[in-house]
């Protein structure tokens, strides 16, 4: 059960926790529709979505405080099948919904290579989700399973699918695992197809597109539309659509509509990329240390998946329960005062612990960053215990997003000359590169 729900309930806010998250499962029951399950999830936040097992575990419609934010076809929600239709066919069949999933082994236009034939957008949506699994925990719901693709001679392409919504907040993560279980490599393609409609999309919105960025019109009508690309107008009946290219830009865009006071974000999570990123620092056979915090819990899964017979020390019970079931050959858990606020072990104990071990590398992540002082945290107590675990550590290295270059904590978490490396995003601005490079830091960037 939910911390902040069950603190709700005994201060007399709540009797039922479906108050503040609803979570079910139904089957649909009528028209073309007959028979498709449907995992509906409601936040305190605001959101109410449509996951749908039998079509990939893809998203289909999404409201945000009672408003529509999702394009629906006219085709609408369609029946489970594993077979996917021939040239043209696709059109009466693709319903829309928030995120359409093209691949695994295509994700354009239909096509025939060799003795195999590629559907638009290929086969993937039209895949049931198998370990389909719905829950509630910690603060988060969490939608999982897992999707095949496979040919009786050829390809076995697995991807896993996690969900995670947060229960008091309006955002849905989306986290993608993509595996060849086939004794040859194979080619893949995978397509986030994100689809938003009205009241969202109106000629009252508009697109926030990073400014550096090469745009290309996909035909003469669109270049009509170069300037203008980022707005919207009255639909014309029978007008041809006009679609652009944006490429060589961060990747974000946003749908802003002023209107409805919405704003709709669509992120690739650089945090996973600074993770990965720093899992590729460590040896296989290494031992390393890591501090609690979102970016070193992603460290610690692209560890298993990246990495052999790597072994975590960490004071974060969050991460050690995350991890718990992946290939690592050993995960410790240092002892101490449990922080119910962030899942992790503080306190002195934590110290006598910490100096049994010894570790090349220590990761640790951060709240902020003050350009005089260093880098902060918003917590005390996780401060001292982030010290403990650096007496036990050759080196501290710094898992941060650009976004924390712009934040300031309220407690100094660490100064200059005890960091040895900084791993960040491109986006980190010019000034806060200059101030690390300054200080003789190695700093690792990311794309």
């Amino acid at each position: 059960m939910m911390d902040n729900i069950k603190q709700l309930m005994k201060d007399g806010y709540l009797c039922n926790p479906q108050q503040a998250c609803t979570l079910r499962r139904f089957t649909l029951d009528e028209g073309r529709a007959r028979g498709a399950q449907v995992i509906e999830v409601v936040t305190a936040g605001g959101l109410q979505i449509d996951f749908m097992p039998d079509s990939g575990l893809d998203i289909g419609q999404v409201r945000y405080r009672g408003v529509n934010m999702s394009w629906i076809s006219k085709n609408g929600c369609d029946a489970p099948r594993a077979d996917m239709p021939f040239e043209n066919e696709f059109l009466k069949y693709f319903p829309g919904g928030l995120l359409y999933t093209g691949g695994l082994r295509s994700a354009g236009p239909a096509n025939r290579d060799g003795d195999e034939w590629h559907p638009l957008h290929g086969r993937f949506h039209g895949l049931c989700a198998e370990q389909v699994c719905a829950r509630i925990e910690g603060d988060e719901v969490i939608v999982s399973g897992v999707v095949r693709e496979t040919s009786l001679f050829g390809h076995v392409l697995e991807m896993k699918r996690e969900y995670r919504v947060p229960v008091f907040g309006s955002e849905i993560r989306l986290s993608d695992t993509l595996t060849n279980l086939a004794h040859q490599p194979e080619e893949y393609a995978v397509l986030y197809h994100c689809n938003f409609g009205w009241p969202l999309v109106s000629e009252d919105a508009r697109v926030e597109l990073p400014e550096q960025r090469k745009t290309t019109p996909r035909t003469p009508f669109a270049e009509t539309g170069l300037g203008r690309e980022t707005t919207f107008v009255k639909p014309v009946p029978g007008e041809e659509e006009r679609v652009f290219f944006h490429e060589d830009m961060e990747r974000r865009a946003a749908i802003v509509n002023p209107k409805l006071n919405t704003r709709m974000t669509i992120n690739y999570d650089r945090k996973l990329a600074i993770a990965t990123k720093a899992a590729e620092m460590v040896n296989n056979g290494e031992t390393v240390m890591l501090e609690s915090g979102s970016t070193c819990t992603l460290m610690a899964e692209q560890l298993a998946k990246l990495k052999k017979d790597v072994t975590i020390i960490t004071n974060s019970a969050y991460i050690a329960i995350r991890i718990r079931e992946l290939p690592l050959r050993k995960v410790i858990l240092l002892g101490g005062e449990y922080q119910k606020e962030y899942q992790g072990m503080v306190g002195p104990l934590v110290k006598k612990c910490a100096r049994e071990f010894f570790v090349d590398k220590f990761f640790v992540g951060t709240d902020g960053f003050i350009p005089e002082s260093g880098f902060t945290c918003d917590d005390l107590m996780r401060v001292e215990t982030m010290e403990y675990m650096a007496d036990s550590a050759n080196k501290m290295i710094i898992l941060a997003d650009s976004s924390k270059f712009e934040q300031q904590g309220v407690v100094i978490q660490t100064s200059f000359d005890a960091i040895d490396t900084v791993c960040t995003d491109a986006q980190i601005s010019p000034s806060a590169l200059a101030i690390l490079q300054e200080k003789g830091i190695n700093v690792v960037i990311v794309d």
